[in-house]
């Protein structure tokens, strides 16, 4: 959210005689958009706080092992020249992030560390290269390992799965629920447990 609207949010709730500690009282998100490549996620524990919320973004109609295929496009055309497959893959990108946050976490001394949740779209498309199903299965199994930073839709679903063109309406609204509901009840990680839960799932599991 752009810090001029949560300047104007916060002006609006004084005019409405709220208190200075009722602002801390809300949930206050802060999102910065980053590319996936090593020149950006070698840095993010530099412009991120200790606790902080990685989504990684993949599209369903491509496979975990494919390279993205990324265009930049305003008004429709693809202005920039740049390389049209990135350096990582799908896969790389969500072991390197959850490899940062399973580092932050191990320094934090339990002050909080870094989530990480894998997002894909095209929910709509052409899905037949790999299945959500087998990259789900394919995710378990090699997150198993950073299951305490790693936030899943359930036992068996890593991946958040949803249809990014979606129409404002019902479809929309409860992919918005899903997301706040997983982000905003993530659980506590306890360093001598040997796992944590979440609405009594285990992660990782």
């Amino acid at each position: 959210q752009p810090m001029s609207d949560v300047l104007r949010g916060i002006a609006k709730l004084k005019r409405k005689g709220k208190s200075s500690s009722d602002l801390f009282k809300i949930a206050w998100f802060h999102i910065m958009d980053s590319g996936g490549q090593p020149q950006f996620t070698d840095v993010l524990p530099l412009m991120f706080p200790k606790v902080s919320l990685h989504l990684v973004v993949i599209r369903l109609d491509e496979k975990l092992d494919d390279k993205p295929l990324v265009r930049y496009l305003i008004a429709g055309e693809n202005k920039y020249k740049l390389p049209e497959n990135l350096a990582l893959s799908n896969l790389q990108m969500i072991q390197r992030t959850c490899e940062l946050a399973e580092a932050a976490r191990i320094s934090s001394q339990k002050k909080g560390h870094p989530w990480v949740m894998v997002i894909a779209t095209h929910l709509d498309c052409d899905c037949s290269k790999e299945s959500l199903e087998e990259k789900n299965r394919r995710l378990r199994e090699l997150l198993r390992r950073y299951k305490y930073v790693l936030i899943t839709k359930s036992k068996d679903e890593v991946i958040f799965a949803m249809n990014a063109m979606a129409p404002k309406g019902q479809e929309r609204n409860e992919y918005t629920r899903l997301l706040q509901d997983h982000v905003l009840n993530a659980p506590k990680v306890h360093e001598d447990s040997s796992s944590c839960t979440m609405d009594g799932i285990p992660l990782g599991a």
